[in-house]
Protein backbone atom coordinates (compact mmCIF):
# COMPACT_ATOMS: atom_id res chain seq x y z
CA UNK A 1 0.00 0.00 0.00
CA UNK A 2 2.64 2.58 1.04
CA UNK A 3 4.52 1.73 -1.84
CA UNK A 4 1.83 1.81 -4.43
CA UNK A 5 0.65 5.11 -2.87
CA UNK A 6 4.64 6.30 -3.48
CA UNK A 7 4.63 5.43 -7.22
CA UNK A 8 1.33 6.86 -7.69
CA UNK A 9 2.82 10.19 -6.42
CA UNK A 10 6.34 10.03 -8.19
CA UNK A 11 4.24 9.59 -11.31
CA UNK A 12 2.98 13.20 -10.49
CA UNK A 13 6.44 14.56 -8.60
CA UNK A 14 9.14 13.14 -6.65
CA UNK A 15 9.09 16.07 -4.60
CA UNK A 16 5.47 15.06 -3.38
CA UNK A 17 6.51 11.16 -3.44
CA UNK A 18 9.36 12.04 -1.25
CA UNK A 19 6.97 14.14 1.52
CA UNK A 20 4.45 11.29 1.25
CA UNK A 21 7.04 8.71 2.49
CA UNK A 22 8.39 11.28 5.00
CA UNK A 23 5.00 11.91 6.62
CA UNK A 24 4.41 8.71 7.08
CA UNK A 25 7.64 8.18 8.72
CA UNK A 26 6.22 10.97 11.02
CA UNK A 27 3.30 9.64 12.14
CA UNK A 28 4.62 6.04 12.68
CA UNK A 29 7.39 8.10 14.81
CA UNK A 30 4.40 10.15 16.86
CA UNK A 31 2.37 6.54 17.31
CA UNK A 32 5.55 5.23 18.92
CA UNK A 33 6.04 7.52 21.20
CA UNK A 34 2.54 8.63 21.85
CA UNK A 35 0.60 5.13 21.28
CA UNK A 36 -2.35 6.26 24.01
CA UNK A 37 -2.55 9.97 22.20
CA UNK A 38 -5.65 8.49 19.59
CA UNK A 39 -8.90 7.45 20.50
CA UNK A 40 -10.45 4.60 19.55
CA UNK A 41 -12.31 4.63 16.76
CA UNK A 42 -14.00 1.03 16.55
CA UNK A 43 -13.25 -2.28 17.54
CA UNK A 44 -10.15 -1.50 19.76
CA UNK A 45 -8.98 0.50 16.48
CA UNK A 46 -7.33 3.71 16.70
CA UNK A 47 -6.74 6.33 14.16
CA UNK A 48 -4.09 8.85 13.49
CA UNK A 49 -4.34 10.92 10.61
CA UNK A 50 -1.56 12.23 8.10
CA UNK A 51 -1.39 16.01 8.26
CA UNK A 52 -0.62 17.01 4.72
CA UNK A 53 -1.81 13.82 2.82
CA UNK A 54 -5.83 12.18 3.13
CA UNK A 55 -4.27 8.98 4.95
CA UNK A 56 -4.73 7.51 8.15
CA UNK A 57 -3.08 4.76 9.90
CA UNK A 58 -5.22 2.28 11.31
CA UNK A 59 -4.01 0.33 14.40
CA UNK A 60 -3.81 -1.48 17.62
CA UNK A 61 -2.53 -1.74 20.89
CA UNK A 62 -1.15 -5.19 22.17
CA UNK A 63 1.09 -6.19 24.59
CA UNK A 64 2.67 -2.62 24.54
CA UNK A 65 3.10 -3.46 21.54
CA UNK A 66 2.05 -0.99 18.15
CA UNK A 67 0.08 -3.29 15.28
CA UNK A 68 -0.64 -1.10 12.49
CA UNK A 69 -3.14 -2.86 10.49
CA UNK A 70 -3.85 -0.46 7.59
CA UNK A 71 -2.79 2.74 6.10
CA UNK A 72 -5.53 3.98 4.46
CA UNK A 73 -7.30 6.86 2.00
CA UNK A 74 -9.56 8.81 3.93
CA UNK A 75 -11.98 8.18 1.31
CA UNK A 76 -12.36 4.49 2.37
CA UNK A 77 -14.93 3.38 4.32
CA UNK A 78 -12.32 1.98 7.96
CA UNK A 79 -15.41 -0.28 9.06
CA UNK A 80 -14.80 -2.31 5.57
CA UNK A 81 -11.05 -2.82 5.93
CA UNK A 82 -10.66 -5.83 5.57
CA UNK A 83 -12.38 -5.81 2.18
CA UNK A 84 -9.66 -3.94 0.98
Amino acid sequence: MIEDTALWYSAKSRVIAHKFLLETDEVIDFLSIFPLSKQIRFDNVRMAFFKTFPFSVHYILEDNKIIILRILHTSKDPLNWKTL
